[in-house]
């Protein structure tokens, strides 16, 4: 090969190095970026509870809590024992309150997209490795949602909606729906 030959020849395998080298590096950046953003738009492909989904998840299945509220349980147990008393419920009531906010999720979110947003912007999980994430449904925050019906209630951690999750609980007080539909009745 002459020395003009293989200058041309370097060139080649030069310019083709740092494409793919770019080519590399874009589709990183790009792949970070996707998977780093705040939002996505996601399927729901089973309703575990009232505040915890099980998401179609790039390619796979994960498991999502809901951020800033907690549901009653569904079956009896001791967790179910507490809330019921935290919240001056019967255990058998909080049993119903489980099963009406799990039935609530489902119809919400049966058959349609939901956006979920993590909270500082990047994806969160809790000590179970689910993702910590709020949940909306043709626009409305399903959190919100759910406690304005009296079928959850606020979680005590931070997070950076909390200041909305006081009133809609509220509401649910004054207008006794769900956890507050006996409240003041004789029982």
């Amino acid at each position: 090969m002459s020395r003009e030959g293989s200058g041309h020849f370097t060139r080649i395998v030069v310019t083709a190095a740092l494409c793919g080298a770019a080519f590399y590096g874009g589709y990183r950046y790009h792949h970070w970026k996707v998977y780093d953003q705040a939002e996505y738009l996601v399927q729901v492909v089973n309703v575990v509870d009232g505040d915890t989904l099980d998401i179609d998840w790039f390619r796979g299945v994960a498991r999502l809590r809901i951020v800033g509220i907690d549901t009653f349980e569904s079956r009896h147990g001791a967790k179910l024992k507490s809330q019921a008393e935290e919240w001056g419920v019967t255990d058998g009531r909080a049993a119903d309150l489980g099963r009406l906010a799990t039935e609530a999720v489902q119809t919400a979110v049966t058959g349609k997209l939901v956006r979920i947003k993590f909270p500082s912007g990047s994806i969160e999980r809790d000590s179970f490795g689910r993702l910590l994430a709020y949940v909306y449904v043709d626009g409305v925050d399903l959190g919100l949602h759910l406690m304005a019906n009296g079928l959850a209630y606020p979680r005590p951690e931070a997070h950076v909606r909390d200041k909305y999750y006081e009133w809609p609980l509220l509401q649910a007080r004054n207008y006794r729906k769900g956890m507050f539909a006996d409240e003041g009745r004789a029982r």
